[in-house]
């Protein structure tokens, strides 16, 4: 089990019970600050005036990233770590580490599980 202070010790390791934020189910996964995220070859992605759509390779449905995921797209195609991805982020933008960590969690949760990355572990 792996304490990170800015996702909270609840967020790292095998008893993560899953996550709900409003009326969106956010996938179980157990995430380490030096996994890295690579996008499965079949992603076309797709910049339209800085926000971007990747497809659902699951269905028939696309995935619409704002600048801020956009930003996080760009630092998963760079092969940075998480934490790398997280201090860039929070540098070049304001926000909190906690909302910060929780929201890049899910972000990466529903990516991964709609088959357009694949984590990878240290």
């Amino acid at each position: 089990h792996t304490h990170c202070a800015f996702f909270g010790a609840d967020l790292f390791g095998p008893d993560l019970m899953g996550l709900t934020l409003g009326r969106i189910t956010i996938p179980v996964m157990n995430l380490l600050p030096t996994d890295r995220f690579n996008s499965v070859d079949e992603v076309l992605s797709q910049e339209v005036n800085g926000e971007t759509v990747l497809p659902d390779l699951s269905g028939e449905n696309y995935f619409g990233l704002d600048e801020v995921g956009t930003r996080i797209w760009q630092l998963l195609q760079a092969d940075n770590t998480v934490v790398e991805l997280l201090d860039a982020v929070a540098d070049e933008y304001e926000v909190g580490r906690e909302q910060l960590g929780i929201d890049v969690y899910a972000l990466l949760a529903r990516l991964v599980d709609a088959g357009l990355i694949k984590q990878v572990s240290d």
